[in-house]
Protein backbone atom coordinates (compact mmCIF):
# COMPACT_ATOMS: atom_id res chain seq x y z
CA UNK A 1 0.00 0.00 0.00
CA UNK A 2 1.25 3.35 -0.80
CA UNK A 3 0.55 6.92 0.09
CA UNK A 4 1.38 10.19 -0.80
CA UNK A 5 -0.37 11.75 2.52
CA UNK A 6 1.70 13.39 5.38
CA UNK A 7 2.09 11.24 8.20
CA UNK A 8 1.72 12.63 11.75
CA UNK A 9 1.71 9.88 14.96
CA UNK A 10 1.82 10.35 18.29
CA UNK A 11 2.69 7.63 20.12
CA UNK A 12 3.31 7.08 24.18
CA UNK A 13 6.36 5.12 26.12
CA UNK A 14 9.87 5.54 27.14
CA UNK A 15 12.66 7.24 25.38
CA UNK A 16 12.61 4.99 22.17
CA UNK A 17 16.26 5.27 21.86
CA UNK A 18 16.70 1.96 23.94
CA UNK A 19 16.79 -1.49 22.65
CA UNK A 20 18.40 -3.21 19.85
CA UNK A 21 17.55 -6.26 17.44
CA UNK A 22 18.62 -7.60 14.17
CA UNK A 23 16.18 -6.20 11.88
CA UNK A 24 15.07 -8.87 9.11
CA UNK A 25 15.80 -7.93 5.45
CA UNK A 26 12.68 -8.90 3.61
CA UNK A 27 10.23 -7.23 5.86
CA UNK A 28 9.59 -4.65 3.68
CA UNK A 29 9.08 -6.89 0.41
CA UNK A 30 6.16 -5.65 -1.72
CA UNK A 31 4.42 -9.05 -0.85
CA UNK A 32 4.45 -8.36 2.60
CA UNK A 33 1.75 -6.00 4.53
CA UNK A 34 3.76 -2.90 4.77
CA UNK A 35 2.83 0.85 3.96
CA UNK A 36 4.67 3.15 1.83
CA UNK A 37 4.37 7.00 3.24
CA UNK A 38 6.23 10.23 2.24
CA UNK A 39 7.24 13.33 4.25
CA UNK A 40 7.10 11.11 7.40
CA UNK A 41 6.90 12.62 10.98
CA UNK A 42 6.98 10.53 13.98
CA UNK A 43 6.18 11.96 17.32
CA UNK A 44 7.02 10.67 20.48
CA UNK A 45 6.25 11.27 24.09
CA UNK A 46 8.86 10.08 26.48
CA UNK A 47 8.33 9.33 30.20
CA UNK A 48 9.79 12.94 31.45
CA UNK A 49 7.24 14.39 29.09
CA UNK A 50 9.50 15.43 26.24
CA UNK A 51 8.40 15.27 22.67
CA UNK A 52 11.17 13.26 20.82
CA UNK A 53 10.26 13.42 17.03
CA UNK A 54 11.81 11.63 13.98
CA UNK A 55 11.41 12.88 10.21
CA UNK A 56 12.18 11.48 7.11
CA UNK A 57 11.86 12.18 2.99
CA UNK A 58 9.92 8.45 3.04
CA UNK A 59 8.62 5.74 5.56
CA UNK A 60 7.73 1.95 5.33
CA UNK A 61 6.08 0.97 8.20
CA UNK A 62 5.14 -2.70 8.52
CA UNK A 63 2.13 -3.12 10.96
CA UNK A 64 2.99 -6.57 11.29
CA UNK A 65 6.83 -6.44 12.87
CA UNK A 66 5.51 -2.78 14.11
CA UNK A 67 8.88 -1.46 12.42
CA UNK A 68 9.06 1.36 10.75
CA UNK A 69 11.78 2.29 8.27
CA UNK A 70 12.70 5.66 7.51
CA UNK A 71 14.28 6.96 4.34
CA UNK A 72 16.37 10.05 2.98
CA UNK A 73 17.86 13.01 5.16
CA UNK A 74 16.45 10.97 8.36
CA UNK A 75 16.56 13.58 11.71
CA UNK A 76 16.04 12.44 15.08
CA UNK A 77 15.44 15.26 17.61
CA UNK A 78 15.34 14.22 21.13
CA UNK A 79 15.83 14.51 24.71
CA UNK A 80 17.54 12.79 27.57
CA UNK A 81 17.89 14.65 30.91
CA UNK A 82 16.98 17.80 29.83
CA UNK A 83 19.84 17.70 27.21
CA UNK A 84 18.93 18.01 23.41
CA UNK A 85 20.01 16.13 20.99
CA UNK A 86 20.41 15.92 16.77
CA UNK A 87 20.84 12.98 15.11
CA UNK A 88 21.18 12.40 11.49
CA UNK A 89 21.47 10.03 8.41
CA UNK A 90 20.22 8.64 5.83
CA UNK A 91 18.55 5.47 6.41
CA UNK A 92 17.30 4.02 9.93
CA UNK A 93 14.92 1.18 11.32
CA UNK A 94 12.87 1.72 14.23
CA UNK A 95 11.29 -1.27 15.93
CA UNK A 96 8.56 -0.10 18.19
CA UNK A 97 8.09 -3.40 20.25
CA UNK A 98 11.43 -3.41 21.40
CA UNK A 99 12.31 0.59 21.68
CA UNK A 100 15.62 0.37 19.61
CA UNK A 101 17.04 2.24 16.67
CA UNK A 102 19.63 0.83 14.15
CA UNK A 103 21.41 2.09 10.90
CA UNK A 104 24.23 1.18 8.65
CA UNK A 105 24.58 4.61 7.16
CA UNK A 106 26.96 7.39 8.02
CA UNK A 107 25.37 9.06 10.97
CA UNK A 108 26.55 12.36 12.63
CA UNK A 109 25.19 12.76 16.81
CA UNK A 110 24.97 16.60 17.68
CA UNK A 111 25.11 17.97 20.82
CA UNK A 112 25.46 21.71 23.08
CA UNK A 113 29.76 20.79 22.84
CA UNK A 114 30.23 17.83 21.03
CA UNK A 115 29.83 16.00 18.17
CA UNK A 116 30.02 11.81 17.02
CA UNK A 117 29.97 10.77 13.43
CA UNK A 118 30.07 6.96 12.01
CA UNK A 119 29.85 4.62 9.45
CA UNK A 120 26.91 3.59 11.64
CA UNK A 121 24.98 3.08 14.95
CA UNK A 122 22.80 1.27 16.91
CA UNK A 123 21.38 1.80 20.59
CA UNK A 124 21.74 -0.21 23.51
CA UNK A 125 20.70 -3.49 24.07
CA UNK A 126 19.35 -3.20 27.77
CA UNK A 127 16.23 -0.65 27.15
CA UNK A 128 15.32 -0.69 30.64
CA UNK A 129 18.47 0.93 32.47
CA UNK A 130 20.23 3.27 29.64
CA UNK A 131 19.83 5.32 26.63
CA UNK A 132 23.54 4.40 25.56
CA UNK A 133 24.43 4.30 21.65
CA UNK A 134 27.32 2.39 19.82
CA UNK A 135 29.09 4.24 16.69
CA UNK A 136 31.30 2.07 14.47
CA UNK A 137 34.08 3.73 13.18
CA UNK A 138 33.63 6.92 14.96
CA UNK A 139 35.05 10.25 15.28
CA UNK A 140 34.19 12.70 17.53
CA UNK A 141 35.05 16.89 18.81
CA UNK A 142 34.46 18.28 22.02
CA UNK A 143 34.55 22.04 23.13
CA UNK A 144 35.46 22.18 27.08
CA UNK A 145 33.41 24.67 29.15
CA UNK A 146 36.05 26.90 28.84
CA UNK A 147 35.27 28.16 25.11
CA UNK A 148 39.25 29.71 24.98
CA UNK A 149 40.35 26.46 24.92
CA UNK A 150 40.90 24.52 21.75
CA UNK A 151 38.45 21.28 21.41
CA UNK A 152 39.33 17.82 22.07
CA UNK A 153 39.41 15.24 19.22
CA UNK A 154 39.06 11.53 19.11
CA UNK A 155 38.36 8.66 16.56
CA UNK A 156 38.12 5.08 17.20
CA UNK A 157 36.91 1.79 15.86
CA UNK A 158 34.10 1.65 17.94
CA UNK A 159 32.62 4.65 20.08
CA UNK A 160 29.87 4.33 23.15
CA UNK A 161 28.37 6.90 24.32
CA UNK A 162 26.62 7.21 27.91
CA UNK A 163 24.31 10.20 28.19
CA UNK A 164 23.27 9.59 31.88
CA UNK A 165 26.76 9.45 32.92
CA UNK A 166 28.46 12.00 30.26
CA UNK A 167 31.17 9.63 29.61
CA UNK A 168 32.47 8.22 25.95
CA UNK A 169 34.34 5.24 25.04
CA UNK A 170 36.89 4.97 22.35
CA UNK A 171 37.52 0.91 22.03
CA UNK A 172 40.10 0.06 19.19
CA UNK A 173 42.93 2.04 17.98
CA UNK A 174 41.39 4.61 19.79
CA UNK A 175 42.75 7.92 19.72
CA UNK A 176 42.54 11.41 21.67
CA UNK A 177 44.11 14.97 20.72
CA UNK A 178 44.30 17.17 23.73
CA UNK A 179 46.14 20.87 22.94
CA UNK A 180 49.64 19.60 22.18
CA UNK A 181 49.37 15.63 23.25
CA UNK A 182 48.37 12.99 21.14
CA UNK A 183 47.22 9.58 22.85
CA UNK A 184 46.92 6.35 21.46
CA UNK A 185 45.15 3.30 22.92
CA UNK A 186 43.52 0.10 23.11
CA UNK A 187 40.99 2.02 24.91
CA UNK A 188 39.68 5.34 26.06
CA UNK A 189 37.16 6.65 28.67
CA UNK A 190 36.81 9.99 28.33
CA UNK A 191 34.81 12.24 31.15
CA UNK A 192 32.42 14.49 28.52
CA UNK A 193 31.40 17.02 31.69
CA UNK A 194 34.91 18.16 32.49
CA UNK A 195 36.77 17.47 29.08
CA UNK A 196 38.85 14.73 30.94
CA UNK A 197 40.56 11.21 30.12
CA UNK A 198 39.58 8.74 33.40
CA UNK A 199 41.12 5.76 32.16
CA UNK A 200 43.14 4.09 29.66
CA UNK A 201 44.75 0.59 28.56
CA UNK A 202 48.04 0.08 27.01
CA UNK A 203 48.64 3.92 26.01
CA UNK A 204 51.12 5.58 24.38
CA UNK A 205 51.65 9.81 24.88
CA UNK A 206 53.12 11.84 21.81
CA UNK A 207 53.81 15.18 21.25
CA UNK A 208 51.11 16.50 18.76
CA UNK A 209 52.80 20.21 18.12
Amino acid sequence: MKTSCFLFLTIIYQNPLMGYSDIETDIFNPLKNFMEINEAVLEIQNEDGFINKIKAKKAWLNADKEIIRFIGDVKINYFINDDAYLLQTNELDLDLKIKSILSNEKAILKSNRFEISSSSFKTSNNYQTDNNISFSQGNFSHTPKDEKELPNYGKADHIEYSPDEGLILLKGNAEIVQKDMKILSDHILYNLRNGEIIESLNAKILNNS
